[in-house]
């Protein structure tokens, strides 16, 4: 039996899933397949095969390696199994970061989509036709919405003040006193 170390992986930002851990018959395949691959012989003139073994097919080799798998006794799978141990704590402890990483990104999109939300909210404003009190062809007051009556007030009173050439004084008092806001002092 050969026995193989597994790397130590730094944590780093790691966006794609951690593999599963190998089992003490997968590093046993893999040992057994590199050295049925280095035994058999290569084709004529050096050049590669189609496939990179041979004539030895996936199928056969699996049965090939699982016969002899069974053959092994616990002491020569002992080092295996402890590979496997290994692997699964690399596996747990990539895992765990993994999941850490997810619940962070997962903090920072609702954080996001709360901060979207909000300037959404304070930034909805809604045009108001005061069909009433102006022809069509009159501006429009803007009310945005989430925001205080005062704040209501000022908008509007400010928009009016802009748009003062085109409206009388009685117009923008009238349109004040009907407003929800109406009669509460600025």
């Amino acid at each position: 039996t050969t026995t193989t170390t597994t790397q130590e992986i730094p944590l780093v930002n790691m966006t794609e899933k951690p593999k599963r851990p190998m089992t003490a018959y997968n590093f046993f395949f893999q040992a057994q397949r590199q050295m049925l691959l280095q035994h058999l012989p290569g084709r004529a003139g050096g050049r590669k095969p189609r496939n990179s073994h041979g004539k030895l097919g996936f199928a056969e080799m699996a049965r090939f390696i699982s016969a002899q798998w069974k053959q092994t006794t616990m002491e020569q799978r002992a080092p295996l199994q402890q590979l496997a141990a290994q692997d699964k704590q690399r596996y747990q402890r990539e895992m765990a970061h993994w999941k850490q990483q997810q619940r962070e990104r997962e903090q920072e999109r609702e954080r996001e989509q709360k901060q979207t939300q909000n300037h959404q909210s304070h930034s909805t404003c809604q045009n108001n036709v005061m069909d009433t009190h102006f022809p069509v062809s009159m501006p429009t007051a803007m009310t945005c919405t989430n925001t205080t009556p005062l704040e209501n007030a000022a908008t509007l009173l400010l928009q009016q003040r802009i748009d003062s050439s085109a409206m009388s004084s009685q117009a923008m008092l009238a349109t004040f006193a009907s407003s929800s806001w109406g009669g509460q002092q600025v």
